[in-house]
C-alpha cells in the first residue's frame, strides 16, 4: 500500500495501468518466491486461491477499489503466475482453504487433493524453463527477479522432482 501511495496510485487505483500491476507483480511475486526459495519443506509448494474468500481476509486495498475488480485482477496473476513459476497456485471456486482445512479426511477434501495431486503431475512432467518468467520481469521492470534469484527458485523447485 505503501509504494502504491508514493507513486499516487491510490486515488483513481485502476488495476490495469501499468504502473499498478508493477507495483502489485512486484510484491506478490516476491512474496511467493520468497516463500519458495527460503522454505525447508521437501513437498512441493501449492498455493490456493478463491477469489469468493477475498473479503474474509480484509485486504487494505479493499478502501479503493471494489472486491469484484480486485477478485479480477488477482485471477488473471495467479493464472500468469501458474505459467511463468514451477509452482502450482490451485484456484478453487466453491470453499475457501480455512474451511476445506476443517474438513480434512472428507470425500470433497480428497477430490480437493486428488486434482491438486494430477495438476502437479501435470505441471511436473512439463519441461520447465524460466523464458516466460523473464519476458514477464522484462516488461514489468522486476529487477529483483534476476538471474541469481530465479537460479535459487529453480534449485527450490527441482528438489521437489
Amino acid at each position: 500500500m505503501n509504494d502504491l501511495h508514493r507513486f499516487d496510485l491510490l486515488d483513481q487505483l485502476n488495476y490495469r495501468k501499468h504502473d499498478t500491476k508493477k507495483v502489485f507483480y512486484y510484491h506478490i511475486l516476491k512474496s511467493v518466491c520468497d516463500c519458495i526459495i527460503s522454505s525447508s519443506d521437501n513437498n512441493q509448494h501449492v498455493f490456493f486461491y478463491n477469489k469468493s474468500c477475498i473479503d474474509n481476509y480484509h485486504f487494505e486495498v479493499l478502501r479503493y477499489s471494489n472486491s469484484e475488480e480486485f477478485q479480477k485482477f488477482l485471477s488473471i496473476l495467479i493464472k500468469k503466475m501458474n505459467s511463468i513459476l514451477p509452482t502450482l497456485f490451485y484456484i478453487c471456486s466453491d470453499r475457501c482453504f480455512d474451511e476445506m482445512v476443517k474438513d480434512v479426511g472428507s470425500g470433497e477434501w480428497q477430490d480437493v487433493y486428488l486434482t491438486i495431486s494430477a495438476e502437479l503431475t501435470i505441471k511436473r512432467n512439463r519441461k520447465f524453463t524460466f523464458e516466460r518468467s523473464k519476458k514477464f520481469v522484462d516488461k514489468f521492470e522486476l529487477t529483483y527477479l534476476d538471474r541469481e534469484y530465479f537460479n535459487k527458485l529453480k534449485i527450490g523447485a527441482l528438489l521437489y522432482k
